[in-house]
């Protein structure tokens, strides 16, 4: 009955909470700190991704930001020094500082071209995959570009996971995109190395992942939905979910457990009930997909108490419109109509039931 898109549930996402912060101050002074947003990309040396708390960043000026510390994952490349920086490779030595670099969160930056210019690797930026990859040398560079290559030849809607971190819904755990290949139009082929130092295979139908997601798409939705007032959609729910269909509730709390998320909410005579309801193939849109966010009552304000009654329950009864048949049973499975001067029919078909309209009223239903 209800079709949500990823695009209306990042806007529902916002609505509640996450959206970016104003400044004041222009970021072409600061790329930055004075960002609006910054994109973190994937890092790969010599074809091994790098998981580091410093991350590297795709600015709003276009320009590409690598955590100076990054050397550390070099052969042949020093960083010496405390407050002022010095890097020694095969190009030479250079001096780090303020008038070269940017300190964001406690840590130097240099751009991506200074980065390459002064360590002497190679490398270059795929936007794409959304990630920055260095070689060292002729074979790594071959290893590397056969990663690429591979990445590249996956949809666009699922390529960008490329050096994305994720959280595993079966396991509990979060991992990294290491590697991506097509097996088909429709089927990719995910590599993905744990937290735990394991490296496993996920296969994905589709463009939606649904067995693991962004780990900053899981990080975001346990705090985004709390404290917000949401109405029970019993035909996306599951069938074991303890709610009355239109039920007005009030989540208090929304955990991550594996694939679910765990819901605490409040009823409206006070009592407090916990649920789990499958994160699915888009874990932001978790809520709007399983309940109304606007109360139905008040798209419908005509509507009789009688009727509300009946939708509750689930239930139908004769003289009910085509719009309260849908609010209390959902789409059907199939529909047909005729149209006279005079009349005009239609049945609706919910497995083996039949509903018969008469001008837009539900005058009968037969089962089979």
């Amino acid at each position: 009955m209800k079709v949500v898109s990823k695009f209306l549930c990042l806007i529902l996402i916002l609505s509640f909470g996450l959206g970016f912060p104003m400044k004041s101050v222009s970021a072409a002074s600061d790329p930055l700190n004075n960002a609006y947003y910054l994109q973190e990309l994937g890092v790969f040396v010599d074809n091994q991704i790098v998981i580091s708390t410093q991350k590297t960043y795709l600015a709003e000026n276009g320009k590409v930001y690598v955590p100076i510390k990054t050397i550390s994952r070099l052969k042949g490349v020093t960083l010496e020094g405390g407050k002022d920086l010095t890097v020694r490779s095969s190009k030479g030595t250079f001096p780090i500082n303020k008038s070269n670099s940017i300190a964001y969160k406690n840590t130097r930056y240099v751009t991506l071209e200074k980065f390459i210019a002064v360590t002497g690797i190679s490398g270059r930026y795929e936007p794409q995959l959304s990630s920055v990859f260095f070689w060292k040398d002729y074979n790594s560079y071959q290893n590397t570009l056969d990663k690429i290559n591979s990445a590249k030849k996956v949809h666009s809607e699922i390529r960008w996971y490329m050096g994305a971190k994720v959280y595993l819904y079966e396991k509990g755990q979060s991992g990294w995109v290491t590697g991506i290949s097509s097996w088909g139009s429709e089927m990719t082929e995910f590599t993905i190395q744990t937290v735990d130092g394991k490296v496993i295979e996920k296969t994905v139908y589709g463009y939606d992942p649904d067995t693991f997601c962004t780990y900053s798409e899981y990080e975001s939705i346990k705090g985004a939905f709390k404290n917000i007032t949401v109405w029970a959609d019993k035909h996306a729910l599951p069938r074991s979910n303890p709610l009355y269909h239109t039920e007005k509730i009030k989540i208090l709390n929304l955990g991550v457990n594996k694939g679910d998320a765990v819901i605490q909410a409040r009823r409206a005579d006070g009592s407090v009930v916990s649920f789990r309801v499958p994160l699915g193939s888009f874990p932001g849109g978790v809520i709007a997909t399983h309940f109304y966010v606007t109360d139905p009552k008040r798209m419908y304000p005509a509507w009789k108490a009688k009727a509300w009654e009946l939708i509750a329950g689930q239930k139908i009864s004769k003289g009910m419109t085509k719009d309260m048949v849908l609010m209390s049973w959902g789409s059907p499975d199939d529909t047909s109509s005729y149209s006279g001067t005079y009349i005009s029919t239609d049945t609706w078909t919910y497995g083996d039931t039949y509903l018969y309209f008469t001008n837009g009223i539900l005058d009968s239903w037969m089962d089979l």
